[in-house]
């Protein structure tokens, strides 16, 4: 049990110590995030005008 608690607190310190190096970057990888949303909807919305659609996707079920 000791050992347990050992390791939990380790790793809580390693996380507090990446935090604290990787806080500044956080801000960039927001917008990244958000710019690849964007892009992933721009990129659907044009295959879904095209009409282009996997052959290899299956067949949504019938209701």
């Amino acid at each position: 049990m000791g050992l347990l608690i050992i390791a939990a607190a380790a790793c809580i310190w390693v996380g507090a110590w990446l935090t604290k190096r990787i806080e500044f970057a956080v801000p960039y990888a927001v917008g990244v995030g958000a710019i690849l949303i964007i892009v992933g909807l721009v990129v659907e919305s044009k295959k879904k005008k095209e009409g282009v659609s996997d052959p290899n996707a299956p067949n949504p079920p019938k209701p």
